[in-house]
């Protein structure tokens, strides 16, 4: 691992999180559909959803007895159809109630027997339910593991055990199945099968709302207690939100945070606008927010070291934390914590640092992309919009095998910004996972540098997670702050660079957080992951004559190599995409842009335009602008003048650039060999060897403007 080589040069070791589930047996989503309910909870305004079955016959629900508050109102959803339900028993001990309700479709079954066998250790599991109360019936697997003794009472500690003696239920003595991994809030009371698809028990809780240490089911064998009970009573104490059982503390139905299209918010008020950590506002539970195509649901916040525990590439993210955390100013993982959110529809997974909030925000663009973090940075999620076209126009689809390498080179052709920055891939910290059955994950860094001083401008750090033919893309953009930030306590050299390490941490974390992002399952099949650490990207996209140059005619952009055979073709203040449709026998590349097709010189030289006959007819002299020919003149960090050859410039003043040529040379008031530039209707005087530059005022006087310093390549 190489941290730092030049300012060119950053070391991200990286790699993607994600745990991969246990194969079962065939799922049937018709067997899932006719088993499943949905029980509904209201009282005193406030609505509580978990999963629950049909037992015994289709007139018997059994569910969670934390789910069910004292005195609500029950209604239970099976196969389209909705039906009031009302309390029949309830087990204490084991925390389950016991429902009768009527007129249920026909479509709707029944389990009627279980298997009371414990399963082994590493016996394969699976339920179904309704994530945090989402519409939605989705399904998970997991694992049962080893507890001695198996009970809660042995199980847990500290405040979660103190937390159930003080409820009351359930029995901290009573046998349960420790299981690990897949258990998410609101599948409370949904039934867990084994590969056979046998009843063996109910999901109860687990701490952390689904961490994959604590997690527990009740046996089956509990159902007869159930059924034989004489007791229908509801504790008061089901109102209480515990973070031990998975119904508890979720956002409800009729309090979840709406961010819609038309509230649009600015990054740097996030924490107005939806799915802050809970806690943060008594009013609105933000652990759930739903805008038109996507659901997220907050399921836990756990440690870096939680979560590099459970890891499929614990290396990776040890190697990740080492290259960076001294930088950042942190030493312990467990010192740092992240919100992890799961996505309804696709199943998408993402962590932000604990409490930085979530929300659509509008990205420059006018389209909302979901982000977290500080106004000038932080993280952007994009889901499902990531679209690539190749030369011809037409679509790659993330199977394809040259995906990556596409996307690769087109977000370095949208980085550049012809002579003003440049953006340089980390090859050392390119890296595949693949997961086989075009599940893959693709993790990169690319950093921008200011074209006339090399210094890093900009650090991305990105996550392409792929499932099948769908995409997701996490990246965290760090930008540099003054002194302070993650880029100048790496870069800076001596200590002295880094004045607050706090903003370094805060970015080191938004680098871990895209670190973390992926799909809830991306194996197939039991297949193995293979992770190829020396991923090259292959520059064969690009043309070495051409790509990134910008070919100027006289003081005017024309045109700019982005990659391969796509350019960028400048005409009066627009700029357009055309595609290069071949190189003559000369070498010339000859491009379509709208109806027309330019003929241009590699090397510069005249170019030429077809006519509407075909024959080509003089358009113009292009001059092939390389990096030697250059001479920026910064005022303070900002780029004011740039002589792009001879007499040839660009002159950048209120937020607006215009190309130019220079009027004549002349000696200023200082003596110095000047230029005078024209720039709308002001004329400038630039020294040419750097120094104290003027500008004419309205007596066409000149006055002292500022002072340039001039870099030359």
């Amino acid at each position: 691992m190489v941290l730092i080589e030049s300012t060119r040069k950053y070391a991200v070791l990286c790699t993607l999180l994600f745990t991969l589930n246990p194969a079962v047996g065939q799922i049937d989503e018709d067997f899932m559909q006719s088993y499943s309910v949905r029980v509904i909870a209201k009282s005193d305004g406030i609505t509580k959803a978990s999963s629950g079955f049909l037992w015994g016959n289709t007139n018997q629900v059994v569910t969670t007895l934390h789910s069910i508050p004292k005195g609500s109102q029950i209604t239970v959803q099976c196969r389209g159809a909705t039906q009031k339900a009302s309390i029949s028993k309830t087990l204490r001990k084991a925390d389950l109630i016991l429902l009768d309700v009527n007129g249920l479709p026909d479509a709707c079954r029944a389990f009627t027997s279980f298997d009371a066998t414990k399963p082994k250790r590493g016996a394969p599991l699976w339920t179904f339910g309704y994530h945090a109360g989402a519409r939605s019936l989705t399904d998970r697997e997991f694992k049962k593991r080893s507890a001695i003794p198996e009970s809660l009472g042995y199980l847990l500690s500290g405040k979660p055990l103190k937390a159930i003696k003080e409820l009351g239920f359930p029995a901290v003595d009573l046998d349960i199945y420790y299981v690990q991994g897949g258990l998410l809030p609101r599948y409370s009371g949904g039934p867990v099968l084994d590969q056979r698809n046998n009843l063996i028990g109910v999901v109860d809780g687990g701490l952390n709302k689904g961490a994959s240490s604590y997690n527990w089911v009740i046996p089956a064998k509990f159902l007869n207690e159930l059924t034989a009970s004489t007791d229908a009573a509801v504790p008061a104490g089901t109102a209480q939100a515990l973070s031990t059982h998975f119904a508890s503390g979720i956002a409800f139905e009729n309090r979840i945070t709406m961010v819609k299209a038309p509230e649009v918010f600015e990054p740097d008020h996030l924490e107005l606008t939806a799915l802050n950590r809970p806690g943060f506002d008594d009013k609105l539970d933000r652990r759930l927010v739903y805008v038109p195509e996507f659901l997220w649901v907050f399921t836990k916040t756990l440690s870096l070291y939680d979560l590099a525990a459970t890891a499929d590439d614990a290396e990776g993210v040890e190697q990740l934390f080492h290259a960076f955390s001294e930088a950042a100013g942190v030493t312990d993982p467990e010192k740092l914590d992240f919100d992890i959110y799961e996505e309804q529809t696709e199943g998408l997974i993402i962590a932000v640092p604990a409490g930085q909030g979530l929300g659509y925000v509008d990205d420059g663009s006018g389209e909302l992309r979901l982000h977290s973090g500080y106004r000038d940075g932080g993280i952007w999620f994009d889901a499902g919009g990531v679209y690539l076209e190749n030369e011809l126009g037409g679509e790659i689809l993330p199977r394809a095998d040259d995906y990556f390498q596409h996307f690769i080179a087109d977000t370095l052709a949208r980085c550049h910004e012809p002579l003003i920055s440049e953006c340089i891939l980390e090859e050392g910290a390119t890296r595949i996972i693949d997961f086989g059955g075009g599940n893959k994950i693709l993790r990169f860094a690319v950093v921008t540098l200011d074209y006339s001083t090399s210094k890093p401008q900009e650090f991305n750090y990105y996550t392409l997670a792929t499932s099948g033919n769908y995409p997701f893309l996490a990246r965290a953009s760090i930008l540099p702050h003054g002194n302070s930030g993650l880029l100048q306590c790496i870069t800076g050299g001596e200590a002295q660079a880094c004045e607050n390490t706090s903003l370094a941490t805060t970015q080191f974390m938004q680098m871990l957080a895209v670190h973390l992002t992926s799909f809830s399952e991306l194996s197939s099949g039991g297949e193995q992951k293979i992770a190829n650490t020396e991923f090259t990207y292959d520059n064969k996209w690009d043309n070495p004559a051409t790509v990134f140059v910008p070919y100027f005619d006289g003081a005017e952009l024309r045109f700019f190599n982005e990659r391969g055979k796509i350019w960028r073709v400048y005409f009066d203040d627009e700029d357009e995409t055309a595609i290069e449709e071949r190189r003559d026998q000369n070498g010339n590349a000859v491009l379509k842009y709208g109806k027309d097709y330019y003929s241009l010189p590699a090397a510069g030289g005249d170019y030429y335009k077809s006519t509407a006959g075909g024959k080509w007819e003089p358009a113009g002299s292009l001059r092939k602008v390389t990096p030697s020919m250059l001479t920026y003149y910064i005022e303070g960090s900002k780029l004011r003048f740039l002589n792009t050859g001879g007499v040839y410039w660009s002159v950048y003043a209120d937020n607006d650039s215009e190309d130019t040529q220079e009027l004549r040379r002349d000696t200023n008031e200082t003596g110095a060999r000047s230029a005078i530039l024209q720039f709308d209707d002001t004329y400038y005087s630039v020294p040419l060897s750097g120094g104290q530059y003027f500008k004419a005022n309205a007596d066409n006087q000149w006055e002292p403007a500022g002072t340039v310093q001039r870099l030359a390549n």
